[in-house]
């Protein structure tokens, strides 16, 4: 598998905040073994979660 260009030089504040979804949220559904994709909304409820 090659990285996708678009994000290789993201700052380390992005990489971050992948992280901290993908714990609260998860990466995939584990019934359907399908990968997640979570909405601006939720992201942003996420993150104010954390403040």
């Amino acid at each position: 598998m090659l990285p996708d260009s678009r994000f290789s030089k993201m700052p380390l504040e992005f990489w971050a905040y992948v992280r901290t979804i993908s714990e609260q949220r998860g990466y995939t559904d584990r019934s359907t073994k399908q990968i997640k994709t979570h909405s601006i909304k939720k992201i942003w409820q996420l993150c104010g979660q954390s403040d």
